[in-house]
Order: C-alpha cells, then structure tokens, then sequence
C-alpha cells in the first residue's frame, strides 16, 4: 500500500522522472494538483530550472484503484486524450504510480479565473470570457463521446500565456469523484455550483448542469459571490429569483446569467446558443463599425475632392498636412491609451488607429501620385 507522505512532498522525484516543485491546490477533495519540473526534458536532474514545468494532478489515497478501476481510468483518459479544442486543457499524460493515478498537464503560470473574480470591469473582457468559456463547453458536450465536466467554476477556468481562458479538470475529474461519492468534490462537483437538479438522487449528468454551473460561474465572476451561497441549487426552486446583478451589467449579460440559472434544465440555452448569441453579437457591432468607417471615409473624400477641384493648391497641401498631423496625434494617443490599458485597445468604439487609417488612406488617394509626402504617409498605413 502506497504511503501518502512518500508522494506530498516538496522536491521529491515523483515516479521516476517529475520533481514536485510546489503544490498548486490541495482543495480538492479527490485530488491534489502539483507544479513538477519535467527531469527527462534536461540532460541531468540537477538542471531543474531549465526543465519543462508541468502541472500533475496526482489523485488522493482513497481512491487507489483496482484493476477494474484501473481499466475505467484508462478508458477516460483516452475519451478525454481524443479532445483537441483552444478553450479546453488537454492532460498529455497519464499513468498509475504505486497504485495512484495521476494525470500530467501543461503548467498555466497565470493561474485561473478564480484570480480575476470580480476584477474584470468592462463588458467586452466579460463577452470574452463567457465566449471562451462557452465555445470550451460546447466542444465538450459536442463530442463524441458526449462528455459533461460536471464542475465548472472559476477554479477550472485556466488563462492561457496568451490571456485566453481554457477549461480544465473535465472528463477524468468526476470519474474518480464517483469512485467514493462521499463528499461535494468527491461526487463530481462543487455545491456552490452544483444545479438543483443534481441534488435529486438518480438524475444522471447532463449538459444543462453544466450550464448552470456556468451561469453561476459567470455571476460569481461579475459580483464576486455565487449566486446562492455555499449550498448552490439545493437552496432554488422554481418560485426562486436570482439575486439580481448590479445596475452597471449589460442587460444582455444579465439576461443571459438568469436563463443559464433557470430552475428548469429545458429552459437553460446550449453552450453553443451561447457562442452563436455572443457572435451574432460581435458581427452586428463590427457591421456598425464597418459602416461608421466608411461614412467617415466617404466625408473625408468629398471634403478632399472639393478643396483640390478649388484649383487652390495651396490649400490642398495645407490640408494634406493638417490630416496627416491628425492622423499622427490619434495614433499616438491611442498607442498611449492601449499601454494605460496593459496592451489592450478599447473595442467599444471607433479606436484612433482606425480614424488615422482612415484619414491616411483618403489623404493619398485624393492627391496626385507624385504630391511631396504621399509615399512617406502611405508607408505608416502598411
């Protein structure tokens, strides 16, 4: 029998080639997740700080399996080794040591979602995260086959080295949870985001729980507290209204957090009506932007062609500059106003670099090829 101090401990060599590094959670109650440094990616094991850094979740002593239990986990792992999606963190690797499963996945030094609850303020970085989310959630149930996580919240929300969000801990997670239901992780879920549904004896998984573990997930992230406190949905019923958000939340998002937490799993949407809402959302506003644009552009073009069929060529030069001079003062504001937003530009307008394209784009095509300082403006539009 295995000795769990022999494997939870800080700089041990874990099955022969993985040096735990630091515990990354041991909250869980089926599993503990370690940050571990990849010893067979280096020459020797002395050069630890070169190695890969990994993420194993190595699983609790109750659930050492049997062969029987060992044949389930490898047929998991294998469903869930099948998935190839943006928003969703694929293990790379599994195996049993000393009777102990444990899964090896890529290392997110950026953590999870849970680090940015109620911290992500505008309406666009919230569309992101509940698109990301969402279009994870929906390869999930969309495969084949179908596979519900049954533990969504923000803890299971990875970001990305490029700040996109990725579902983890789906698949095996409440799998082995089943192996010893006797707690709220150990039956394959949190209670603060578990639907009501589950809560009734015999209800098998579904993907409509999970929609509701994505709506509370969504109103914990926006308020800072879930939805019905500790104990989720066994405290709704059908006469229970959700606690409404604040003032500042789109209503589109606030709608859309009601219908995922609906009492009734027929009236929750699909994680791909979600993805398909935020889309058809995100074309109509460029639509409106596209038209802005070109509204802009053809004023410009007129105004242009007005002044140069003057015949005053004097004038033509003047604005020439002076809409150059513009164009060079919006982008250096927006330049300016993307590093004040960590490198982010705002997507709820117009940005400046896109009225300095504009302004560039109609000055040179208004004006004789060979017009001093055309080339030079038609270099900062490429």
């Amino acid at each position: 029998m295995v000795d769990i101090r022999q494997i939870y401990e800080t700089g041990r060599l874990f099955d022969g080639h993985y040096r735990l590094l630091k515990p990354l959670s041991t909250a869980g109650g089926s599993a503990d997740v370690w940050l571990a440094a990849d010893v067979n990616t280096v020459d020797g094991d002395l050069d630890v700080d070169k190695a890969t850094k990994v993420a194993i979740k190595i699983y609790r002593p109750r659930n050492i399996i049997d062969m029987e239990g060992e044949f389930q986990f490898r047929n998991e792992f294998r469903k869930v080794f099948s998935c190839h999606h943006e928003n969703i963190i694929q293990p790379t690797y599994f195996s049993i040591f000393q009777e102990t499963p444990y899964l090896v996945m890529p290392y997110c030094p950026a953590g999870s979602s849970e680090n940015l609850i109620g911290r992500i303020k505008d309406s666009e970085g919230l569309w992101k995260y509940i698109c990301q989310v969402a279009s994870g959630l929906a390869y999930l149930h969309e495969h084949v086959p179908q596979i519900i996580h049954q533990d969504i919240k923000p803890a299971n929300v990875l970001i990305d080295d490029n700040g996109n969000y990725a579902i983890t801990d789906f698949g095996i997670s409440a799998e082995m949870g089943g192996m010893d239901a006797g707690s709220e992780d150990e039956s394959g879920g949190t209670f603060a985001y578990m639907a009501p549904e589950r809560f009734v004896e015999g209800t098998p998984p579904m993907p409509e729980s999970d929609i509701w573990a994505f709506g509370a997930t969504i109103y914990e992230m926006i308020s800072g507290d879930v939805p019905f406190g500790n104990e989720g949905g066994r405290v709704q019923d059908r006469d229970t209204a959700v606690p409404p958000l604040g003032q500042d939340v789109p209503e589109s998002i606030r709608q859309l957090v009601c219908s995922c937490l609906s009492y009734d799993p027929a009236s929750r949407p699909t994680a791909r009506g979600i993805v398909d809402m935020v889309m058809k959302r995100r074309y109509s506003k460029n639509r409106k932007l596209a038209a802005i644009i070109s509204a802009v552009a053809v004023c410009v073009s007129v105004i242009l062609v007005v002044i140069f069929a003057s015949g005053h060529a004097s004038d033509v030069e003047e604005n020439f500059s002076s809409m150059c001079g513009r164009g060079d003062a919006l982008v250096a504001a927006e330049a300016d106003a993307i590093a004040r937003n960590g490198g982010v530009p705002d997507l709820s307008c117009i940005t400046g670099l896109e009225q300095a394209v504009v302004l560039y784009h109609n000055a040179c095509n208004d004006v004789p090829k060979n017009f001093k300082g055309r080339e030079a403006v038609l270099h900062k539009v490429e």
